[in-house]
Order: C-alpha cells, then structure tokens, then sequence
C-alpha cells in the first residue's frame, strides 16, 4: 500500500487482506495503521462524525427521538439518547478518602465535630476501647458529592445512513481523497458527505480485512506464549507481538462496592436526563426506591454494583440473609443508631476503602506490535 501525495489529491491505496498462509500480507496492517487510516481518521472521519453528532438535538424529555439529516442525496438519521459518562472514580476515591483521614486526625488530636461521635468498641479479643464514629448522613453527603463533582451527563448520538446502494457497490480498491476537502474538513460542504460515507467503508473494510485479522492472531499466540511474546519471519524481517501486563487499579469498584445507590430504571421510550444521585438528592433517590426494593433483591443476581454496603444501613437490611451472605463486611461498620442519627465506624470505613483499593485491581495486557529487521 502506498499513499501518493499529489497537488491536487491523496490517493489511498487498499491493502492486501490478511492471510495467515501469506506473511507478506502482514505488512498491510502496519501500512494501514500507520498510514491510511490514521490519515482518514483524523482529517475526514472523526471531524465528520463530531459535526453530524452537532446537528442532533438535546435529548431533554421533549425533544423528538431522533432527527434526519440529508447531504449529498444521503439520509443521515441521529438517534440521541441521554447517558451519564463514566465518572473519573479515581478523583472521587482520593478524595474521599483524603476527607476520611483528616476526620480520623483531627479526632485524635482532640479537634471534635458533631458529625464525629466517639464510642466504646469490643474486639474480637474482649478488650474495649474508644473509636471515632462518622453519622452516615455526614458521610453519604461528602462522598456523593466528590463523586457526581466528577460526573458528566450529556447525550450519546448513534448515526446511520441510508439512500447509499449505488456508493456501497463502488469498488474501493483506492480512494481518491481532494486536499482541498482535507484541509478544515466540512461535512455540509457538497460532495464533503459522499466522501465520508465512502473513507467509512474504506476504514471498516481494511480494519476488518486486514487489521484486526492480523491483531487477533498474533496477540492470542503472545498471549498464549510463556515469554508474553510471539513473531513470524518472513525474508529479513521479523513481525512481533509482544504482550504486556499492565494492572490497572480500579476505583470505581471500590465506590460502587461500598456507596453505590439503587436507581429506579427509565422508561425505554425516555428521553430525560439519566438521574445522578448527589449531597441535594440522594434522600429522594433513597426514598423512591424503597417499592422497589423487595422486588429487586429477588431479582438481582448479586448485591455488588446494584447497593452499596452503606446504603444497606439506610434500609435497615443488616441482618438479611443475603446481605450476611454476600456482604459479611457490612458488620464490621459497627452501625450504631443515638435518636434518629446512624453512626459507623469511622476507621472501618477507611481500612474497608484501602482494602478494597489492593483487592480491585484489573490484571489487564498491552499489547506492542513491531517489525524488526534481521541482520
């Protein structure tokens, strides 16, 4: 494959499709990564998608479903729905955890708080001792709002074409790319659509011809492979993958495990802003899905990632059979209820929280795929 720069135009050549039984056709994927598609992504594809994606509407409750769009005698139709982004779970854990050793200082050194109350705690071994309690409504409060400070609601747009039969039966063994169309890419522009939908085909057939094809051969063989690594030869030059472990802590595990609050589920048909339970809102949260609750536990394949550990308390749940079953830790929070205030083990909630930091981490592998030449 070549890419032949021309005043007037770039000319991306297709790339042979690989073959296991063929290694020179490995040589198509680094091309392909490296070259063509990296071009196309960047300068055509990816600014095209963004400003279609401009074109669709809020998903607020009423807003229409979805909304057409046609350029270049193509049909472009913009499905948008409503979704709340992965918060950054680190930023939330830190912090919260930061929040619970300043509590933890500040009462060792006398420093007293009314959310903060100190009482006498047993061990297992008989022997009793004062222990600083945080009040849960103190903690949720803190806690939620460090986590919905790092989340993002906004809308997920899904595009689909059609009125496209006589371009997805052109032969695309090139593509004839204007740099006039390249430079500050327009989608609107005329003729700008039909050579998008064109560079779409172009990238999704070499990626599923020629990349992955080759990618998912050579990293199942490192993976598989005791030194992590595994390469063909072909003439004088070696094609290598190499697999990496890479652990990868994980967070938002820890925050859901323990804090994680039951979300009645939207209509299918709901257009809205997906609810994200904050220091304003979670009491309302709570409250609405207390109905719902009985149902959910006999449906519920696990507790984790559905209730947090602390959120049990607020349900009075402690002594369910499941939550004895599949969260033994939650009677190591030593709940205490004064009046009508909850407390918990303010050094249990940090020690679960670092527990559960060593405990949550993703045995993940990279991947590094090379060419190495042969003296």
């Amino acid at each position: 494959m070549s890419i032949i720069d021309k005043i007037e135009a770039v000319v991306l050549v297709r790339p042979e499709a690989y073959d296991p039984e063929n290694m020179s056709s490995a040589k198509g994927y680094f091309e392909a990564k490296n070259g063509c598609l990296a071009t196309l992504k960047k300068k055509m594809l990816d600014p095209g998608t963004e400003q279609l994606k401009a074109q669709a509407p809020e998903p607020l409750e009423k807003s229409p479903s979805e909304t057409e769009v046609t350029l270049d005698g193509i049909d472009f139709t913009l499905k948008t729905v409503a979704r709340r982004n992965n918060p950054e779970y680190q930023k939330a854990f830190d912090r919260t955890l930061g929040f619970l050793e300043v509590l933890a200082d500040d009462w060792e050194q006398g420093i007293r708080r009314d959310n903060i109350r100190t009482y006498n705690t047993r061990s297992d071994t008989g022997r009793t001792r004062s222990a600083p309690f945080v009040e849960w409504h103190y903690l949720m409060g803190r806690v939620l709002s460090h986590i919905s400070e790092v989340t993002e609601v906004g809308k997920k747009t899904e595009i689909s074409v059609s009125g496209t039969g006589e371009l997805d039966q052109r032969n695309l063994d090139c593509l004839v790319l204007p740099v006039e169309a390249l430079q500050g890419f327009d989608i609107t522009r005329e003729g700008s659509a039909e050579l998008w939908h064109l560079g779409r085909r172009f990238y999704e057939e070499v990626m599923a011809d020629t990349v992955k094809p080759y990618k998912e051969e050579m990293e199942a063989r490192a993976d598989q492979d005791e030194t992590g690594m595994y390469w063909k030869q072909l003439e004088k030059e070696v094609f290598l993958a190499k697999s990496i472990s890479s652990p990868r802590r994980e967070p938002g595990k820890t925050m859901q495990l323990m804090y994680k609050i039951p979300v009645k589920a939207r209509a299918k048909d709901s257009r809205g802003f997906p609810v994200v339970p904050g220091p304003k809102n979670y009491m309302e949260v709570l409250d609405s899905y207390e109905d719902s609750l009985a149902r959910s536990l006999k449906t519920w394949k696990k507790l984790e990632g559905n209730i947090g550990e602390m959120i049990i308390f607020y349900y009075g749940m402690q002594d369910h059979e499941r939550v004895r079953k599949e969260m033994p830790a939650v009677k190591g929070y030593g709940l205490i209820r004064d009046s009508d205030r909850m407390f918990v083990s303010l050094e249990a909630v940090e020690q679960r929280m670092r527990s559960l930091e060593k405990d949550y981490v993703a045995n993940r592998k990279l991947h590094v795929h090379s060419i190495v030449p042969v003296l």
